[in-house]
């Protein structure tokens, strides 16, 4: 089976919020433990420790934004926002540039895929993920496809 996108090209908005989105889901943890510490830190240790403790709140939420924004305006990166399409069959997927470069991964590589509301992310490493609008697809039977070609590898 062979299913096919349209060509799409993604904007640096839609980066942004899609590395936001996956670092808040991997990182959780730390704004919990930022709220668990700051009034632990205003009972116990008294105004300095809560001082200290909103300077690291206020660096997380500075240094955070700043690493993505990074990412997304580093101009080693300006391939992510390059036109392509991506073509997948049972064991490969083939992306294809308008500069007529050609990536491909297998699906044994595939770590996961995970679903935003107009995405599919396909993750080939812990950190890496190719990007998939739900707007590429051709026809709404592509799609419905790909979902089902998703779940029988068991990936979605």
């Amino acid at each position: 089976m062979k299913i096919e996108t349209a060509e799409f090209g993604l904007t640096k908005k839609e980066m942004l919020q899609l590395l936001a989105a996956n670092y808040l889901k991997r990182k959780w943890w730390i704004l919990l433990l930022l709220a668990a510490v700051l009034p632990w830190a205003w009972q116990m240790m008294g105004r300095p420790s809560l001082e200290l403790a909103l300077v690291a709140v206020a660096v997380f939420l500075v240094w955070v934004p700043a690493e993505l924004l990074r990412h997304v305006f580093l101009p080693r990166n300006k391939r992510l926002y390059l036109k392509r399409r991506h073509e997948f069959d049972d064991e490969w997927i083939f992306t294809r540039a308008c500069d007529d470069s050609i990536g491909k991964a297998k699906w044994s590589s595939v770590t996961a895929v995970s679903r935003t509301g107009n995405h599919f992310l396909i993750y080939v490493s812990k950190k890496q993920f190719l990007v998939v609008p739900r707007s590429a697809f051709r026809t709404d039977g592509d799609l419905r496809d790909f979902e089902e070609f998703l779940a029988r590898r068991r990936m979605g």
